[in-house]
């Protein structure tokens, strides 16, 4: 059975420099997202606790 490839959207590319520039920035992992990509349940706690850049 074959693999199928997939196209790489510039997106993706993008959010994957984004991740990794941070990480090496300020020496821990993060996670990038929007707001509504959050679940209900932890989202406030999540943007209280967030850095805006």
């Amino acid at each position: 059975m074959g693999r199928a490839i997939l196209p790489v959207s510039r997106w993706s590319l993008d959010h994957a420099g984004l991740v990794e520039d941070l990480q090496e920035l300020l020496g821990t992992k993060v996670h990038v997202g929007t707001e509504k990509s959050l679940h209900w349940y932890v989202r406030d706690r999540i943007l209280q606790e967030a850095t805006p850049l």
